[in-house]
């Protein structure tokens, strides 16, 4: 698709071989536009050498009302025509007396080959299309983009605010200068207008008998309705409410609420499905492969309503330095063509392109002799990797070939807690006087309702009335109940926050799963699809509509939030690598909390070298100890003592992970390395969270045939540390058989 191009600004560009030759038809014509005057209705024409043969170029709304002003004042034979347009400003105009355009014609461009309809073709302008009578039949507001766009960028853009809306791809690709339709009736166009399939529905909709309540602007109607948020409706047959209404809300399959004041009336009435009115929604995205993404709606602006006026938005986009696919069968699977090993180096070849890169975690399934986890070490082409590896030999001619975890990854967007559908609200503190809808998510700030548990987050399972009480737990007219799925606690130390996203890393189990990039370029790749991405059965949710998941600032993951919901995401399973490279940001701030920032328990990186007479010596085994570790009431717990205390290890951050003694066999590559919780290893009695300090262990090895006892001691920081244990060589040590 082409790019816009520079809208054509002076009148003179679309009036070249003026042609009134054919007056007495009511035919004029030059070789951009077409006017049939007798019928009121123009379009736009592509003639070669014109100013239109080049697509996407277009004309400028105050250039063409100055094309018809100087027309109808110079030509012979026009002036005797009601004239087609009126300028408000230079940027807002109406087609007036019941002059139409027609986009039955589409206008073809010489040049490219290419087609566009006449109103596509009208840039830098809002209008309304008004009948004889003074009823309009259609509006349209300008929408342009501010920011720089590559040629081939595509901007998308809903007008309802579901999860499920449709998206419209704009006419061009790159920067955008269109209008876009907001309102249509077709009944007013129904004098001659010639692209009737634009308006949301047909004069011959269902009809159905409704009733009125003034009070709520409710109509009830017998059946199920159809209609949707915006639609416009004719009522008839009644006795009062005799006019074209807008939908405001859907209650439910048979009830709506309009904008228009209502009488009560009980009568039979009709409603016809007219039209549609999408003046207070509308949101534009560019997702673009490889690049940042970048959206905007009316909110950005300050807008609550539009009008038909020109509205301009920033969008704009740039080189995703984070992205390190170049293709998304990285995520979906390529297929293995060949894949063969040599005992040195594994080559996999795909049919198609791969999209991985050097230092990938990737996964091979599908396979006889190759199923494994493994890191690419070189990238040979497009479809071509390499990996080291000394365990696999033959070829083979099947397989699948994917970035590791992928498939263990879900998004989940959490259900309303007390009935399993929708999406769940979360309120924040719990408050008194107040009446709380079921399934309402609210903070237990005062730990009223379990102090063995701390505070936490509830939701209303049930409910007689207006909450009552000092607090939570003497709120006798509600019942609450503890809400699981979204409250973490991030610090590991009673702080909950609330999040109505998860996105599970590893849904597989609750080991570590993908690292940061892995999870920034998997949600990436999820925000592209048209495809519902909720791995729950509560709502649907197309991937390419939905909010961000996961940001960088600077080389550290953020987890998204937006506060006028509430909502925010939360992340589950990341690698322990990452585990201190993640910004948590809730959902709502409740009392006590100066912000919404939550961080994991600092965990560091603990590596252990030994020599080449420890890791050479089959039998070698190391411990590490506590080096000063006291028990209350129990005596000492020194490295040295019978009681001595091993060191603990833990897994993901995670302060129920701690407890894994640091003791093995001393590995044959000579190297060991663990994780160690710095801010939440409570072990002994060692204080945590910000107050932590460094922790001086004492690491022990010996070995039988090479290695001699050997000890290490120093202190772990919250940077991590370093242990070097060389072990004499062992001459002197005799098992004889």
């Amino acid at each position: 698709m082409a790019a816009i191009l520079t809208p054509i600004v002076d009148l003179d560009n679309i009036n070249t071989n003026w042609d009134n030759t054919a007056f007495a038809t009511g035919i004029f014509q030059s070789d951009e536009v077409y006017i049939d005057a007798d019928n009121k209705v123009f379009y736009f024409k592509g003639t070669a050498g014109g100013g239109f043969e080049n697509e996407g170029s277009g004309v400028t709304g105050q250039a063409l009302y100055s094309f018809f002003k100087d027309r109808w004042k110079n030509d012979v034979y026009l002036p005797q025509y009601e004239f087609p347009m009126l300028s408000i400003t230079n940027e807002q105009f109406e087609f007036i007396n019941g002059w139409k355009i027609n986009d039955s014609i589409s206008v073809a461009h010489a040049t490219s080959g290419g087609t566009s309809t006449t109103r596509k073709m009208i840039r830098t302008a809002g209008w309304s299309e008004v009948e004889v009578d003074g009823t309009v039949s259609r509006r349209y507001y300008g929408f342009v983009s501010l920011g720089a766009l590559g040629t081939t960028d595509q901007i998308y853009y809903v007008q309802d605010a579901s999860f499920e809306a449709t998206t419209v791809n704009t006419a061009y690709t790159d920067a955008v200068n269109e209008a876009i339709q907001f309102y249509g009736n077709i009944e007013a166009a129904a004098g001659g207008d010639t692209a009737a399939d634009d308006f949301a529905g047909t004069a011959s909709g269902t009809a159905t008998t409704v009733d009125f309540t003034a009070s709520t602007k409710t109509i009830n109607f017998t059946a199920a309705h159809g209609l949707a948020e915006g639609d416009v409706i004719r009522i008839s047959g009644s006795t009062n409410n005799n006019n074209v209404l807008i939908v405001d809300t859907v209650v439910d399959s048979d009830t709506i609420t309009v904008k228009e004041t209502l009488t009560d009336e009980t009568v039979g009435a009709t409603a016809t499905h007219v039209g549609f009115d999408r003046s207070e929604y509308f949101k534009a995205f560019v997702r673009t492969r490889e690049k940042t993404y970048a959206d905007a709606d009316l909110v950005d602006i300050g807008v609550t309503e539009t009008t038909y006026i020109v509205y301009r938005f920033p969008i704009t986009n740039a080189t995703d330095l984070n992205i390190k696919t170049t293709d998304d069968s990285a995520f979906t699977g390529a297929t293995i063509s060949t894949i063969s090993g040599n005992g040195t180096t594994i080559t996999i070849d795909t049919s198609a392109a791969h999209g991985l890169y050097v230092g990938a975690p990737v996964t091979v399934s599908g396979t006889t002799g190759y199923n494994a986890n493994y890191v690419v070490e070189g990238v040979t082409d497009s479809d071509t990797i390499t990996i080291a590896s000394t365990t696999n030999a033959g070829t083979e001619n099947a397989g699948t070939l994917k970035l590791q975890f992928v498939d263990a990854m879900d998004i989940t967007y959490l259900p309303n807690p007390d009935s399993g559908t929708g999406d769940v609200v979360i309120k924040g503190d719990w408050t008194t006087a107040t009446t709380f809808d079921l399934g309402d998510v609210v903070y237990d700030v005062g730990n009223s309702s379990s102090a063995a548990n701390g505070a936490r987050w509830y939701y209303l399972d049930a409910t007689i009335g207006a909450s009552t009480g000092a607090n939570l737990a003497a709120d006798s007219n509600n019942t609450w109940v503890e809400w699981t799925p979204g409250q973490r606690d991030i610090e590991e130390d009673g702080t909950f926050s609330a999040y109505s996203v998860v996105y599970d890393l590893n849904s597989g189990g609750t080991t570590p799963g993908a690292t940061k990039e892995i999870a920034y370029e998997y949600a990436q790749y999820q925000l592209r699809l048209t495809s519902d991405i909720n791995a729950g059965a509560n709502t649907n949710r197309k991937g390419n509509i939905a909010d961000p998941l996961v940001f960088f600032v600077g080389s550290t993951l953020n987890t998204y939030s937006d506060t006028s919901i509430p909502s925010a995401v939360v992340l589950d399973d990341i690698a322990d690598i990452d585990v201190n490279n993640v910004q948590y940001n809730e959902a709502v701030l409740v009392t006590g909390r100066t912000n919404r920032i939550h961080l994991a328990p600092t965990v560091v990186l603990v590596s252990i070298n030994f020599n080449n007479n420890l890791f050479g010596d089959d039998d070698a085994i190391f411990k590490a100890y506590y080096t000063t570790g006291t028990d209350t009431g129990s005596g000492t717990r020194d490295f040295g003592t019978p009681r001595a205390l091993v060191v603990q290890r833990t897994s993901g951050g995670v302060a129920s992970d701690v407890g894994s003694d640091v003791t093995n066999d001393v590995p044959s590559n000579g190297v060991y390395t663990f994780n160690y919780a710095y801010t939440a290893d409570d072990t002994n009695g060692r204080t945590t969270g910000v107050s932590a300090a460094d922790v001086n262990i004492t690491i022990v090895a010996i070995g039988l045939g090479t290695g001699q006892y050997v000890t290490s001691a120093g202190n772990i920081t919250d940077a991590g540390a370093t242990f070097s244990l060389v072990a004499p060589l062992e001459r002197n040590y005799s098992n004889p058989a």
